[in-house]
């Protein structure tokens, strides 16, 4: 599933998960686990409890739809290990080395986590690929 449409955790809007059943002391709740990426917890990851309007359900077909066009972009996955080149804006950034946390095809762009500066987007041709997960 995919949370969306979330006020006060909107940072989670966009996150994939797992429902793992009802919440018990809220019965129109969803219990979802987002899951910990990487190396530790990250932030707006685990299990959270979120009303069955915040959740829009992902079909198998979606899934792999979305990964034959990753595929076929050339796009690195969730995981791997990127370094940063070629940003005009942010120059200090090039030359970083950071981990891919998500791909959004509809920016056109990728979520990648600098260590020791935090999460930014970018696009595909900004990064090189050290190692694909």
């Amino acid at each position: 599933v995919v949370l969306q449409g979330l006020v006060f955790r909107h940072e989670l809007n966009g996150v994939k998960g797992r429902i793992l059943g009802i919440d018990r002391r809220f019965r129109r709740r969803l219990v979802v686990d987002l899951g910990a990426r990487g190396r530790g917890r990250r932030r707006g990851t685990g299990v959270v409890s979120v009303q069955s309007a915040n959740v829009r359900r992902v079909s198998f077909e979606q899934i792999k739809e979305r990964l034959r066009t990753i595929r076929a972009l050339n796009v690195p996955s969730s995981g791997s290990i990127v370094s940063l080149s070629g940003l005009r804006d942010t120059e200090d950034l090039n030359g970083l080395e950071g981990i891919v946390l998500d791909v959004n095809l509809k920016l056109g762009r990728l979520l990648v986590d600098i260590p020791d500066y935090g999460q930014v987007y970018v696009q595909a041709k900004n990064v090189l690929v050290l190692k694909n997960s």
